[in-house]
């Protein structure tokens, strides 16, 4: 066999096999073109939107925050409202604090009050020592004066028995229920009786 031809035959089983591999890699093209290209032209129509869903879903985001707006408010109005309670409560226990303990302490010194206005009435023979008396007597007064100790009015006034205790009732020239005596005097502190005063009235 001559050698050209020889050539020429090795040359077309070198190229046959080039082209066949050719001709597959552009079949397979054309599939995977054809296959995507309907996805392509789909995807714009489902993702397509006006914004209408956006600015319904912005409206109630708005409206969520403003009524959590509003319950944060009313909670810290409450609160609020609370703790000037407490702090009102706190106040008035304290005071009821001190009052008891004040009226605890004064009516331990109730009876040393009446024992110097007794001295100061008893006829005594040193008029110095009466007046140092009397001047003990004026500043006690005036210490328990200054706690809130007033003493209740008797003789004279027409019994009150949120204010007197009768011991004693006996017929005279004056108006029923009219006190004539004072027994024992009675005191008020910051408004509240703490002892009754025991007197004698008209019958």
């Amino acid at each position: 066999m001559p050698e050209n031809a020889k050539k020429t035959k090795v040359d077309r089983e070198t190229v046959q096999p080039e082209l066949a591999t050719a001709e597959s890699a552009e079949t397979r093209k054309t599939s995977v073109e054809e296959t995507v290209a309907p996805e392509q032209a789909t995807g714009p129509e489902e993702t397509g939107n006006d914004g209408s869903g956006e600015g319904e879903d912005l409206a109630a985001v708005v409206q969520r925050l403003k009524e959590e707006n509003e319950t944060l408010h009313n909670n810290y109005l409450r609160l609020r409202a609370d703790l000037e309670n407490i702090r009102r409560r706190t106040q008035n226990e304290i005071a009821s604090i001190r009052q008891t303990a004040s009226e605890a302490l004064i009516n331990r010194l109730l009876p040393v009050l009446d024992n110097l206005e007794r001295a100061v009435s008893a006829n005594a023979e040193n008029e110095a020592w009466k007046k140092g008396v009397e001047m003990v007597l004026c500043q006690f007064q005036e210490v328990l004066a200054a706690e809130g100790l007033q003493p209740i009015p008797a003789v004279g006034e027409i019994f009150n028995p949120e204010l007197h205790e009768a011991v004693f009732a006996e017929p005279a020239d004056a108006p029923e229920g009219t006190i004539l005596q004072e027994l024992q005097k009675g005191y008020i502190l910051n408004g509240k009786v703490i002892r009754f005063s025991k007197v004698k009235v008209v019958s």
